[in-house]
C-alpha cells in the first residue's frame, strides 16, 4: 500500500497516554521501546502512528529492566551485612558510574509484537515497512483495540466470555460464527475447560439457542443451581453479572437412570434398521457369508412388512440354513441387549428445541455403549437438520478424544467427522472439549475455527494445537504452558487475532469441581 491509499491517521486526543519511545532495530513485526510511564505491564495493548499506514496496534510481549549490576557486585552486596543500604545507594542506568543520580526505578524496556491495522476496506493488514525509531508509543484505547481485533459482537448478539487481559473490555464471541464453524475448548485436567464450557452454555441458553451436551461424568446438571460460591460472588461485580440458575432451561436425559436419578430415559428407534446401520452399530465384519445372511434377512422383512424391529431381524436370521448366521445373530443380539432401542423412542423434537439445553448424562455407562449412543443421537440430529425438522443446534461433546480418537476407529467417529465437515451447511455446530488434543482425530480438530485454549503442558498436545490453530505463533504456544487458571487464549469467531481472556465467573453452579481429600 502506498501513501495515496493509506487510511488517515487518527487525530491526537488530549486523553492520549504516552508510554515511551521506540529505540534500536525495528522490524515490520516487532519493536522495543524505552518505558517512560508507570504500570506498563506485559500484555498491555499499545498503538503507534505509522507514517504510511496510520495507527497500528501492538501488544507488549515482554518487560525488561536494564542494569549494569555485575555478578561480582551482586555477590558483594549479598555478603555484606548492610546489603539493603548498599542496594538503596546503587542506581540503575546504562552506565551507573557516570550517572549515579538516576532514580531507583531503573531503565525499563518493553518488547512489542505488532498486531496490525485496518485498511480502507476494513481488512486487517500488517505493515510492510517498519516503524521509525524515535516514535512515541501510546496506550491503546478500547475502541481502537475492538476495531483492529474484530470484537464487534455485543452482549445482544454474542456470547460474553470474559474480559480482555489487562483491559476492561468485554470479549463477546459471535454466535453465528460459533455454530457455523465449530468450537474447540482445550485444556489439561484441572485447568478449567468444563468451567469455560459452562460459561458458553449460559450465554447460549440466554439467547435461546438449542444445545445438546454429551456429558460423560454428569457435571452439567449443576447448571440448574445459581452460583452462590463466596469466592466467585466477590468477583461478579468485576464482570457485571449476578448469580443465576437455569432450572427452566435444563433437561437431563440418561441411558442408565440408576446413576442419574430424576433424569428422563433416553432411547432410540430400532425400527427398519438397514444393513449399513447394523454393520456400523454392531461391529459385525463385512465377510461375504455374514453379509449375505444379513442382507437376506432384511430383504425378506422389507418385502413382507412395513415395519420390522431388531428382534425381527434376529428371528429371520435364525431361519437361514447358512452356519454364518450364528455370528450375525450373536452380533445383533448383543446390540439389542444394550438397552438403547425401544418401541417408544425419545422424540428428537423434545431433545432439540428453542431455549432448551439437553444434558445427556453418561455417568456409569460403559464406553462402547456411550459410543453407540453418541452415534445414534448425533446421527439423528444431523439427519433431522438436513430436513430442517429441528432448529439449528450446538452439540457439545465432552471428553471428545473418547468419541473420535486419532489412533482407532470408534463407532461414533464417522458421524462426528461428517458433522465437522458438513454440519455448518445445515446449522449443526460442534463444540469439541478435550484435555488431550493429540488423541483427537486431526480432521475433526482442524475443522474447529474457534478455539478456546487454556493451560496445556503436554508436548504432544501442544504440537497438535499448533498444527490445528491458524495464526498461532511459537511465542503464544509457549505462553499456553504458563497460563494461570481462569485465563485462556481465544482464536477465531469474530476475533481475528489471538487474544488472552480473563474468563468471567459462572452465573450457575459449577459441577466439575475436584474432590477434596483432606480439609
Amino acid at each position: 500500500m502506498d501513501r495515496t491509499t493509506a487510511p488517515t491517521p487518527n487525530p491526537m486526543s488530549i486523553t492520549e497516554i504516552s508510554l515511551g519511545i521506540i529505540y534500536g532495530n525495528v522490524t515490520s513485526d516487532e519493536f522495543r521501546f524505552a518505558v517512560q510511564a508507570e504500570r506498563v505491564t506485559k500484555g498491555t495493548f499499545v498503538k503507534v502512528n505509522h507514517d504510511i499506514f496510520g495507527w497500528i496496534l501492538g501488544h507488549i510481549t515482554g518487560i525488561e529492566r536494564q542494569t549494569d549490576l555485575t555478578f561480582m557486585e551482586a555477590r558483594n552486596l549479598f555478603s555484606n551485612n548492610t546489603m539493603e543500604d548498599k542496594i538503596s545507594d546503587y542506581h540503575y542506568s546504562s552506565n551507573p558510574r557516570e550517572t549515579p543520580e538516576l532514580p531507583d526505578a531503573g531503565n525499563v524496556s518493553a518488547s512489542v509484537s505488532i498486531l496490525g491495522y485496518r485498511d480502507k476496506r476494513n481488512v486487517l493488514q500488517m505493515p510492510t515497512t517498519p516503524l521509525m525509531a524515535g516514535k512515541t508509543v501510546y496506550l491503546a484505547e478500547n475502541d481502537f483495540i475492538k476495531s483492529v481485533i474484530g470484537l464487534h459482537a455485543s452482549n445482544e448478539t454474542g456470547a460474553y466470555l470474559g474480559l480482555l487481559k489487562g483491559h476492561d473490555l468485554k470479549i463477546c464471541l459471535d454466535i453465528n460464527e460459533m455454530v457455523q464453524k465449530h468450537i474447540s475448548v482445550i485444556a489439561r485436567t484441572g485447568s478449567g475447560k468444563s468451567y469455560v464450557v459452562g460459561v458458553l452454555v449460559e450465554e447460549l441458553v440466554e439467547k435461546e439457542i438449542p444445545i445438546v451436551i454429551i456429558d460423560p461424568h454428569g457435571e452439567y446438571s449443576s447448571l440448574i443451581q445459581p452460583n452462590l460460591n463466596y469466592n466467585d460472588i466477590k468477583y461478579m461485580n468485576d464482570f457485571g453479572i449476578t448469580p443465576k440458575g437455569y432450572a427452566s432451561n435444563i433437561t437431563e436425559y440418561s441411558i442408565d437412570s440408576e446413576n442419574a436419578p430424576g433424569s428422563i430415559p433416553l432411547s432410540f428407534s430400532g425400527m427398519n434398521l438397514e444393513v449399513d446401520d447394523i454393520l456400523r452399530l454392531s461391529g459385525l465384519k463385512r465377510t461375504g457369508s455374514q453379509l449375505g445372511v444379513l442382507h437376506k434377512a432384511i430383504r425378506i422383512l422389507s418385502n413382507s412388512t412395513e415395519y420390522y424391529s431388531i428382534k425381527d431381524i434376529i428371528f429371520q436370521a435364525e431361519l437361514d440354513r447358512n452356519n454364518a448366521k450364528w455370528n450375525v445373530i450373536n452380533a445383533v443380539e448383543r446390540l439389542d441387549s444394550y438397552g438403547l432401542f425401544s418401541e417408544n423412542p425419545t422424540p428428537l423434537g423434545e431433545i432439540v428445541k428453542k431455549g432448551q439445553c439437553s444434558v445427556i448424562n453418561m455417568k456409569g455407562v460403559k464406553p462402547h455403549i456411550q459410543e453407540l449412543a453418541v452415534s445414534l443421537l448425533i446421527g439423528s440430529i444431523f439427519h433431522k437438520r438436513k430436513l430442517d425438522i429441528i432448529p439449528p443446534v450446538i452439540v457439545v461433546v465432552e471428553e471428545a478424544h473418547n468419541y473420535c480418537p486419532q489412533k482407532r476407529t470408534a463407532i461414533s467417529s464417522d458421524i462426528l467427522k461428517s458433522v465437522a465437515s458438513e454440519g455448518r451447511k445445515f446449522g449443526l455446530g460442534l463444540c469439541i472439549v478435550t484435555q488431550r488434543p493429540a488423541r483427537i482425530d486431526k480432521n475433526i480438530l482442524s475443522q474447529c475455527n474457534t478455539q478456546i485454549i487454556l493451560r496445556v503442558t503436554n508436548p504432544n498436545d501442544l504440537k497438535a494445537i499448533i498444527a490445528s490453530v491458524e495464526g498461532l505463533t511459537a511465542r503464544a504456544a509457549n505462553e499456553i504452558q504458563r497460563l494461570p487458571v481462569g485465563q485462556a487464549l481465544v482464536v477465531g469467531a469474530n476475533v481475528e487475532i489471538p487474544i488472552y481472556a480473563n474468563i468471567r465467573v459462572r452465573k450457575s453452579q459449577h459441577g466439575g469441581k475436584s474432590i477434596t481429600i483432606i480439609e
